[in-house]
């Protein structure tokens, strides 16, 4: 199968799983590679022509196979699309695991996940997607748990502290890794522990 011809099976969606065309992908992937970048690169720059499309396919596939890849060069520019606003990151990407694509993309770098984890302007559940993908890289012994709670500490310094779904994912997040030395840190002012 040919590269246009993967991409054009991959391009909407067809009622079923497209399953030849993501094998040929996945077979042809040192080919496919440059393409599925330049898709997530437009999307990055004009992202309304793919959300407003309910069919439009190609950039979710082009997410999970860039991650299935493990291509490094797709980290940054999936951090672009999560840090657009409102809906629009759901609308490209889809309501699937994003933290762990972008765990998966990152080669265990943790700044971007740490700067959409801080970007308030970001939509909340996406920077609760990124503290997921930060335990994804202890999970994938990509950064050690003492690595990731040391970064955890920064972050119940620097975010804000009102109820939010990002506090939810940080909570659920910690307890995935049971840092039980985090529990000064994440009490309140005034509280004991």
């Amino acid at each position: 199968m040919e590269i246009s011809e993967i991409l054009a099976q991959l391009e909407r969606n067809p009622g079923y799983f497209p399953r030849q065309a993501v094998l040929a992908a996945v077979a042809r992937r040192e080919e496919i590679t440059p393409a599925l970048l330049k898709v997530l690169e437009d999307a990055a720059e004009n992202p309304e022509p793919y959300a407003s499309d309910a069919d439009s396919m190609i950039v979710i596939f082009a997410g999970y196979l860039l991650a299935q890849f493990r291509e490094s060069r797709a980290y940054p520019v999936l951090l672009r699309i999560c840090a657009l606003a409102g809906e629009v990151p759901f609308e490209l990407l889809g309501e699937g695991p994003t933290g762990r694509i972008l765990a998966s993309v990152s080669g265990g770098d943790i700044s971007g996940m740490v700067s959409l984890i801080e970007n308030e302007q970001a939509n909340p559940h996406l920077r609760w997607h990124a503290l997921d993908g930060l335990v994804s890289l202890v999970i994938g012994g990509l950064r050690t748990r003492d690595e990731i709670i040391g970064q955890f500490r920064h972050l119940f310094q620097t975010l804000k502290r009102e109820p939010s779904d990002v506090w939810n994912g940080f909570a659920g997040a910690c307890c995935d890794l049971w840092p039980g030395e985090l529990m000064e840190a994440c009490a309140l002012p005034g509280t004991k522990v």
